[in-house]
């Protein structure tokens, strides 16, 4: 059989074996929390709580400071310290919205919805409230994904599932764990282009998840399962595109699912914790918690080395691969 694929690439050992089994674990975090007002590409949020307030699992706690910009929700309860300024990732400071954990992550209730009963303008503005963005790296507002130029024509949505990044297997364990909640997702965006089709882009390295997912999809209009030759950059936008259209360019389905379904916002990051310097390795759903106590709490990390720079990710999944120094 021929796997759809690009011009060139590499593929190096992968290291998925040693997480890809880990099911997928709830990780709740312990003590003060920072949140970050700036997670996203555009311009940071703008915090609407104060020092004394108490906050809920899920509520608001920042707005989009503009289009290029998405909501910061808190993922614990508790009462907010102030606002100080924090390290980031990228090694600059920036606001950071300081919660005392109490510990009962008491939650906010969500409105439900029917896909049937919304527009396409209802699902841009739940997915903008809900502060859904990529699950990438940029975090790159979705609800500003969805509003292309010339809506018409858009006939592909393509969820990357390809997963070609050596040790993380994030996509790998939700489609095998949760394959309606990314059909679900992807019944939003389809509704959204009603002259697209959908297609589940998957690595053959993935057989079992391609079988699943194929499952999942029986009966569904305007999707497929588009399966791909294992190698990298495979799941890199462009090489993504040229290899299921065919189409060459210059230039996040299970979050859209459970806002669109339930009306909960996007505060818990996937982590893999994986590499040949850990005890064991795991799997987990975070609500917010830094990197270090994920690490050595959590996972009983034995060497750690080049992380730089704490990142507190409520509202980008991210998944991070510990190399043990590598």
């Amino acid at each position: 059989m021929a796997f759809l694929t690009f011009r060139g690439g590499i593929h190096p050992y992968d290291g998925k074996d040693l997480s890809k089994n880990c099911p997928v674990e709830k990780y709740l975090p312990k003590g003060d929390l920072a949140i970050l007002v700036s997670q996203h590409i555009g311009a940071p949020a703008k915090p609407i709580v104060k020092k004394g307030d108490h906050v809920l699992a899920g509520q608001k706690i920042a707005e989009a400071g503009g289009f290029v910009s998405a909501p910061i929700h808190s993922s614990v309860s508790g009462t907010v310290k102030g606002i100080e300024k924090r390290l980031t990732a990228v090694g600059a400071m920036g606001d950071a919205i300081i919660i005392e954990n109490d510990g009962l992550y008491e939650s906010v209730e969500y409105a439900p919805a029917k896909l049937s009963d919304l527009s396409k303008e209802d699902i841009l503005k739940r997915i903008q409230e809900g502060g859904v963005v990529g699950q990438g790296g940029a975090g790159f507002p979705t609800h500003v994904k969805l509003s292309p130029k010339e809506p018409d024509k858009i006939d592909h949505i393509l969820v990357n599932g390809a997963e070609c990044e050596p040790y993380i297997t994030s996509d790998y364990r939700r489609m095998m764990e949760e394959p309606e909640s990314i059909v679900g997702g992807l019944e939003v965006i389809l509704k959204a282009f009603p002259k697209a089709v959908g297609c589940i882009c998957i690595e053959d390295n993935k057989p079992d998840c391609i079988a699943r997912m194929k499952e999942a999809i029986k009966g569904k209009e305007r999707m497929e399962v588009k399966e791909l030759k294992t190698k990298y950059p495979q799941g890199g936008e462009r090489t993504l595109i040229y290899a299921v259209t065919g189409r060459e360019i210059n230039s996040m389905y299970r979050a859209i699912q459970r806002q669109e379904g339930t009306g909960a916002p996007q505060h818990h990051p996937d982590v893999a914790i994986s590499g040949r310097q850990l005890r064991f390795r795991r799997w987990l759903s975070c609500d917010l918690v830094g990197y270090c106590e994920i690490a050595t709490s959590a996972c009983g990390l034995l060497a750690m080395t080049n992380l730089g720079g704490l990142r507190h990710r409520s509202n980008a999944a991210h998944a991070a691969s510990l190399h043990g120094g590598h």
